[in-house]
């Protein structure tokens, strides 16, 4: 019997100018439901304009040693206001940015584990 695992998983996130938005990522199994040992992995969140080879807004990394709970498969990447302060202003103006979070082991094979769209909401309030 062959077994298939299908990645990366597709997830949209939605975020609020203005405010800082965390997001636990969990490297698991599904089908037995065992989580991987991130330890001594890299985990890395690249968001770029339009298309996957677009501008470049955002590079998060997560080096071995700063995961959440890296034995149970999980890390937490934040995207700061600072980090959304090219989103947009005004309620019309709801834009999108592509993104991916890849998994990088020790042994240097790099995989896309989730990708989808980061949606971008203007802050109620004055943006800071």
């Amino acid at each position: 019997m062959t077994t298939l695992s299908i990645l990366p998983i597709h997830y949209d996130l939605q975020v609020t100018r203005g405010t800082d938005n965390s997001f636990e990522f969990l490297f698991s199994n599904p089908e037995i439901g065992t989580a991987y040992d991130i330890s001594g992995d890299t985990i890395v969140l690249l968001a770029r304009l339009d298309t996957f080879d677009g501008t470049l807004k955002l590079n998060k990394t997560k080096a071995p040693g700063s995961h959440s709970a890296p034995l149970e498969g999980r890390t937490i990447i934040t995207l700061t206001k600072v980090d959304l302060a090219d989103a947009p202003v005004s309620a019309d103006d709801i834009s999108k940015w592509l993104y991916a979070v890849r998994r990088i082991p020790a042994s240097g094979y790099e995989q896309v584990w989730f990708s989808g769209l980061i949606y971008l909401n203007p802050t109620v309030a004055a943006a800071v």
